[in-house]
């Protein structure tokens, strides 16, 4: 004949093991993704980095700026109103 606590130690067991299996998974779910997530804002800041590096130094030939560059009507960088004509290229 079986007893209350012989009964109730199996379940108890069979309860509390998956719940913590899934806990697990979920915190170890949750840390891929801060990290994954970590990752990319670190490759966002490097290419930010690398593309002010680039400007500033003028790497392709000193006209990367002015042949990218569009003045859109407004008092761009030679100081007065473009007309929303791209940069002279020479």
């Amino acid at each position: 004949m079986i007893t209350g606590p012989a009964v109730g130690v199996p379940v108890i067991a069979f309860v509390r093991f998956p719940v913590f299996l899934v806990l697990v998974f979920l915190v170890l779910v949750l840390f891929v993704l801060f990290v994954l997530f970590v990752l990319f804002i670190a490759s966002v800041v490097l290419a930010m980095c690398v593309v002010l590096v680039v400007m500033t130094m003028n790497l392709w030939g000193g006209k990367t700026c002015r042949r990218v560059h569009f003045h859109g009507g407004f008092v761009g960088q030679f100081g007065r109103a473009d007309r929303g004509r791209p940069a002279s290229r020479t």
